[in-house]
């Protein structure tokens, strides 16, 4: 009996220095990749504006139907703004 207590306390030692062991070196090898490699911000990018007078009404026209069909809405229920107008 007491020899499966000490086996079993024997056991639990040994699985829980490995688990520590490699938490310790994963937490390390994340240490040492973050100062080799630290986090960088990325660029933030601007977003493109376009001149509502530059698209013509039949491209307009050609968008909105092709949107109508696509959603499968009737091309007078469809009411599309330009992105500024929000």
């Amino acid at each position: 009996m007491i020899e499966n207590l000490v086996s079993s306390l024997y056991l639990t030692v040994i699985g829980l220095t490995v688990v520590f062991l490699v938490l310790g070196l994963l937490m390390a090898s994340i240490t040492v990749l973050n100062r080799l490699l630290p986090y960088v911000e990325p660029i933030a990018m601007e977003t493109p504006s376009f001149a509502i007078s530059a698209v013509d009404e039949e491209t307009v026209a050609v968008i909105h139907t092709a949107l109508a069909t696509y959603l499968q809405r009737a091309p007078g229920k469809l009411i599309i703004t330009p992105a500024d107008r929000q």
